[in-house]
């Protein structure tokens, strides 16, 4: 026999039987956040803050409410007057991303950027968001 054959002839009948036995007083695991906590229902606007969009659905800009990454697709529709139910703004990397009461976030509805915008601009009052 080989000594790699042999090697091998002892040392996996004593991997498998460490394997298969249960730890007799197993970790618990950490939880990632504290129990009972439903992040859909942290303190947001209520009642949220309405922002009517004002301006139409020009055909060079994608008419959708966006999302932060580019891989969830787009959430909705925009058109002139819509009015969104804002709960909450935060920055990332410069750009204002606003979170609807549906879930979904909307970005750049500040006057002078582009994309939909608010009329009258953006609601006073909004709490940032925790992300």
């Amino acid at each position: 026999m080989k000594p790699t054959t042999i090697l091998l002839a002892t040392i996996l009948p004593a991997l498998a039987i460490s394997a298969a036995a249960p730890d007799p007083d197993p970790e618990p695991e950490a939880p990632d956040t504290a129990p009972d906590v439903d992040l859909s229902e942290r303190a947001d606007a209520n009642p949220p803050k309405t922002c009517k969009i004002n301006k139409a659905n020009p055909p060079d800009i994608a008419p959708f409410w966006e999302l932060p990454c580019a891989c969830t697709g787009r959430a909705g529709q925009w058109t002139l007057g819509t009015d969104i139910k804002l709960v909450c703004r935060t920055e990332v990397a410069g750009t204002d991303w606003y979170k609807t009461k549906s879930g979904f976030w909307v970005r750049n509805l500040k006057a002078g950027t582009p994309g939909p915008g608010c009329k009258g601009g953006i609601p006073a009052g909004l709490p940032n968001c925790d992300i």
